[in-house]
């Protein structure tokens, strides 16, 4: 039997399904949104009825993206290494939406410290700034400002769990850290109804990724041949922003209402082949 909500929402034999517009009457934060994943999501976010406060440093193409998704979306200038551009964004969101349902923890960067012997520490300490910083001033601020709950959603990687040739010290132990902060403020935040959950995407060709092989070792090529060596799901076009996006999308829908704490990983099965490579002798035959 079918029928529909006050909502709108279809109701198929007594369970409802938001899917048209999964994120209605919702407020959200995306941080690294002018581009990349960050932007996917905010289509994708607004696409079912969400507003959005868009954050990054590219003041420009994040306006461009705000643009695009009209009136339902505000671009506001954000560094999240900046303790006060944290704040400001947040008081933002509050003073022009009145609240906070959902933060997506998305900004980062990518590193080029070198090699551990002749590491640069100070680019070290810029890929932390921002991408382990950046996250704990978003949990700090987003679990004030949510006072009946929400929802909190880091970008991690696989690089949070292995360590790829791909990504040097710096991003592999940054993304380490996002996930021990994912687990920690799950624990904690939990108490207040506030759940907090992340996203491990594989390498995904975005103009981070590309801009950031520029001056090291690993050329465009020579990553891309590394991807599809390693690649195991094979589909069209591989992984893409949307396919991670959708993973946010659920963290960010009441569909996920009693998930916390937990990793998704999107990456077609990578890090199911890598660590079998690297521990063969668990390997069961």
């Amino acid at each position: 039997m079918t029928t529909r909500s006050s909502g709108g929402d279809v109701i198929t034999d007594g369970f409802t399904s938001n899917c048209y517009k999964r994120l209605k009457d919702k407020v959200c934060i995306i941080t690294g949104a002018a581009s990349g994943l960050g932007e996917a999501t905010a289509h994708l976010f607004a696409s079912h009825g969400a507003s959005l406060v868009l954050a990054d440093v590219q003041d420009e193409l994040g306006r461009e993206v705000a643009a695009k998704i009209g009136a339902q979306a505000i671009y506001v200038h954000c560094d999240v290494s900046i303790e006060a551009d944290v704040a400001a964004m947040l008081d933002t969101c509050i003073r022009h939406f009145g609240r906070l349902d959902v933060l997506y923890n998305n900004a980062a960067i990518l590193s080029n410290v070198g090699p551990l012997a002749d590491m640069d520490i100070s680019k070290f300490d810029v890929a932390h700034a921002v991408n382990v910083r950046g996250v704990a001033l978003g949990l700090k601020y987003g679990a004030r400002v949510m006072v009946s709950g929400g929802s909190i959603i880091n970008t991690t990687s696989v690089a949070a769990t292995l360590a790829p040739e791909s990504a040097d010290a710096a991003y592999t132990s940054s993304k380490h850290a996002v996930l021990g902060l994912t687990k920690a403020a799950a624990v904690e935040l939990g108490q207040r109804g506030i759940r907090v959950n992340s996203v491990a995407p594989a390498t995904m060709f975005t103009p981070m990724v590309m801009k950031g092989v520029q001056g090291t070792p690993l050329s465009l090529d020579m990553l891309k041949a590394m991807v599809e060596a390693t690649t195991v799901l094979k589909v069209q076009d591989g992984l893409r922003v949307e396919d991670v996006a959708d993973a946010a999308l659920f963290f960010a829908s009441d569909e996920s209402r009693y998930v916390s704490g937990h990793n998704l990983v999107v990456d077609g099965g990578f890090t199911v082949r890598a660590r079998t490579l690297q521990h063969p002798l668990q390997v069961v035959t």
